[in-house]
């Protein structure tokens, strides 16, 4: 099924400027130098970034607007990170635990790394998903208006209660709680989108109905006396003794996802919680501009000197492309709008085009 979607190619403050080309050569010649560097976790106490701050600047991609940003929990428990990939393939972004941020920087060296914060406070969202009360909670509550008819993010789920206390009451729960209007029928309650993905779907993209947590994906194998219905070991990783970050085990980067109505008005609670004690630490790696709107970007070619071109001078190869490979063709209208007349001045540009199911960009040769 084709979706359709509307463009102006003369909106230019929607259109993002990159230096492609310059920016592919950077990481081939530099990378070498931060392959294996340490991570660098700062937490949000440092005040180098407010909570607010972390969401508007790190966490927000294309075609999202933020509205508000509420916090709640120790402000030691939230931050920033970056230089990560060759730890836990999600390089850089924003960590939300049920401890401090900062310990998240230290080697794997200890199997009780952990924060005492005592907070007993309940959340009725986190309560709902876990087998036993809840403590240390920190969450983000986002109000935010979509631009296009999907939303979607990446993360990673790390746990120092892997692998010893999988399958016990130990089950540190977190969860992507999502209200609004849902584009079918109903709306959205504080639902949780934070599924386990279908083994059977390579791409990542067709979630289960089972909420990801340390008791459905592990390595214990399934074990319902215990706790443990499902076995997703395909997903879990182990952290080795010194390497970072500093907890025992992580799960594979997901991308959570949700149909929405552009233009309307949501809200998500990410939040996340030790259960049944506070003395071992959990974490939410969230990518870096991941969450987003999936709609197109345009972006230019850096040598390109100006958003004109000279009729007769100067050649374009515009590309637009969508932050990750979709399972459907991804349809879009474009409107061409301005002084030059298409197919006489510039070559003919199309007036609608399709990123095929499984890619992530299309090119306009404008001549």
């Amino acid at each position: 099924m084709l979706r359709k979607h509307y463009f102006n190619l003369e909106l230019l403050s929607q259109i993002h400027l990159t230096g492609f080309s310059y920016l592919l050569v950077f990481l081939l010649c530099f990378a070498p130098f931060f392959l294996f560097a340490q991570p660098n976790i700062q937490g949000s106490n440092a005040g180098i970034l407010s909570p607010e701050e972390l969401i508007e600047e790190i966490f927000k991609g294309q075609g999202i607007d933020i509205i508000t940003v509420n916090y709640q929990g120790n402000i030691a428990a939230t931050g920033s990170y970056n230089n990560l990939e060759s730890y836990i393939p999600i390089d850089k972004g924003i960590i939300l635990t049920t401890g401090s941020a900062d310990l998240a920087r230290n080697p794997n060296n200890s199997q009780n790394a952990g924060t005492l914060w005592n907070d007993q406070t309940a959340d009725v969202n986190l309560s709902g998903i876990a087998s036993d009360p809840v403590e240390d909670v920190a969450f983000f509550e986002i109000t935010f208006v979509p631009q296009f008819d999907q939303i979607a993010f990446k993360y990673a789920f790390a746990s120092e209660e892997y692998p010893e206390f999988a399958c016990t009451d130990f089950n540190d729960v977190f969860g992507f709680f999502l209200t609004g209007p849902h584009p079918v029928a109903g709306g959205y309650d504080a639902t949780n989108i934070a599924w386990v993905p279908d083994p059977a779907d390579p791409s990542g993209l067709t979630p289960t109905d089972i909420p990801v947590s340390i008791n459905s994906v592990n390595s214990n194998g399934i074990n319902p006396a215990n706790g443990c219905d499902f076995d997703f070991s395909q997903y879990h990783n182990v952290i080795p003794a010194g390497d970072f970050p500093t907890y025992d085990g992580f799960i594979d980067p997901f991308w959570a996802l949700a149909d929405v109505i552009p233009c309307e008005t949501y809200t998500i609670k990410i939040g996340i919680a030790d259960v049944s004690d506070d003395e071992l630490d959990s974490a939410i790696f969230l990518e870096g501009k991941s969450f987003v709107g999936i709609g197109p970007t345009f972006l230019f070619p850096e040598e390109l000197s100006a958003t004109f071109l000279s009729e007769g001078c100067d050649n374009l190869t515009l590309e637009i492309s969508l932050p990750f490979p979709l399972e459907e063709d991804f349809s879009f209208d474009l409107d061409i709008v301005g002084e030059a007349t298409n197919g006489t001045d510039v070559s003919n540009i199309p007036n609608s085009l399709i990123i095929p199911a499984g890619s992530t960009s299309t090119f306009i040769n404008i001549i």
